[in-house]
């Protein structure tokens, strides 16, 4: 995978994590989810935010975050989106397919790779 693409990864988990400490109510955890193998990379970014009794629904703000990710996932013919999840909290779910064109690449992990684990998010 190129260093390029390593850093679009990077930085969509970022901001990602970012809108979760930014934006979400109610949060006692996030999980990212990164799997890497022969198609390309999937990100999965989710927290358990609920919203409090009588608030309105969590929406997309007129910042440029979601904007970026989908731009930083684009830019390698990736695709990013970006909601609520069924039954409360925010899902952020992007991949970007690996080129399969011959030629020096970038040290990667073994395919397939899986990470996960929660993560404190400090209120």
């Amino acid at each position: 995978m190129p260093p390029s693409a390593q850093l679009a990864v990077y930085r969509i988990v970022q901001e990602s994590l970012t809108n979760v400490v930014k934006h979400g109510r109610h949060v006692s955890h996030s999980t990212v989810t990164l799997r890497y193998g022969g198609a390309g990379v999937d990100v999965l970014v989710e927290d358990d935010g609920v919203d409090a009794p009588g608030a309105e629904p969590r929406e997309p703000t007129a910042g440029h975050g979601l904007v970026g990710m989908r731009e930083r996932a684009a830019s390698f013919a990736g695709t990013l989106q970006a909601g609520v999840r069924p039954g409360g909290g925010w899902r952020v779910a992007g991949h970007l397919p690996l080129d399969e064109a011959p030629g020096p690449r970038a040290q990667a992990p073994p395919a397939p790779a899986s990470v996960a684990g929660p993560i404190a998010v400090p209120r």
